[in-house]
Formats: C-alpha cells, sequence, structure tokens
C-alpha cells in the first residue's frame, strides 16, 4: 500500500509573468504548506531548447492542477478606458492548461487589481494581495483567500506518477 500511495501526489503548477514572479514563489511556499502537494515553478519548466507548448505538454503528464498567478503588468485601453491587465501570455496558457485538466483543476489568483478579458469575468477566481507569509498579522482578506486556495487544492486529485493524466486509458481519460 505504501509503494502505491507513493506514486500518487497532487502536483501543482504555478505560473506567472516574470514581474508576478516573487508573487509566485509565496504562492507555492503557501501551497507546499498543504499537506500532499508538491508544487512546480514556470521557471523550472520553461528550459532552454524547448518551445513553450511543447514544456507545458509536458508539465500536463504529471501535474493535478494549475495556478495562474495575474498580476497587473500591462496598461490596455479597453473601449477607451486604460485597465490594468495580466500578461497575454499567462492567458493563453491558462486556456490550454484549463483545456486539458479542467476548469475545476486550475486557479486564478488576481493579484493588484489586474482586470480579466470580459470572456473570463465568470470565472471565480481567488482576490489576492500582496503575501507577507511570514508575518503573523494577515488580513482577513488574505486568511479569505489562502483558504479558498486550500479548499480548491484539497479536491484536486492525485496523480499517478506512473501514467501521465493526460492520457486515453482504456477509452477514459
Amino acid at each position: 500500500y505504501s509503494s502505491k500511495r507513493a506514486l500518487m501526489k497532487k502536483r501543482v503548477f504555478v505560473a506567472s509573468s516574470t514581474e508576478g514572479l516573487e508573487e509566485a514563489h509565496k504562492i507555492c511556499a503557501l501551497l507546499a504548506s498543504f499537506s500532499n502537494i508538491e508544487t512546480v515553478i514556470w521557471t523550472d519548466v520553461f528550459q532552454p531548447g524547448m518551445f513553450t507548448f511543447e514544456a507545458l505538454e509536458e508539465m500536463l503528464a504529471g501535474c493535478s492542477g494549475a495556478v495562474f498567478v495575474a498580476t497587473p503588468d500591462d496598461q490596455t485601453i479597453e473601449r477607451g478606458k486604460t485597465i490594468k491587465s495580466p500578461r497575454s501570455n499567462i492567458l493563453l496558457e491558462f486556456g490550454l492548461v484549463a483545456g486539458r485538466l479542467g476548469r475545476h483543476s486550475t486557479a486564478v489568483c488576481l493579484l493588484g487589481g489586474a482586470t480579466l478579458p470580459s470572456d473570463l469575468q465568470g470565472l471565480t477566481v481567488v482576490e489576492m494581495e500582496a503575501m507577507n507569509l511570514a508575518s503573523p498579522d494577515a488580513s482577513e482578506d488574505q486568511i479569505h483567500a489562502q483558504t479558498k486556495l486550500r479548499l480548491w487544492a484539497g479536491s484536486l486529485l492525485a496523480t499517478s506518477g506512473a501514467i501521465a493524466r493526460t492520457d486515453i486509458i482504456h477509452g477514459y481519460t
């Protein structure tokens, strides 16, 4: 039983822009503090010589879920109004991963007033402010966001170390 249990794990991919990398590391630390969660930060996935989608496809084989950190990196003019939006690659990668793992296995953490495109406005997200994990004085909003992320991570299905989650076995995925 113990060797079978060792093959099952909850591995969570954490993606962000370069500008949001500090917050992504904090979210990795938070997720790793939950039981049975291992994190994979995007900087470890995108290796030299690999195409982005190739690296994402490889990551998908071993991850149970993914968190996308949406920080207000760019200013976008939308219908004459200037908004703060996350980098477009974060949204593109979110779409690929959500399409493969399922929306229930992906989470978006919005920070700093970042605004999602209108097609994603109905998506339930984790509204976060900059985290200071070392501080014992977390705000009520921070505690709520951390609890929401903990509940989401707890609902993830463990992924077998021997069979990629996105492989088709006997007609089932």
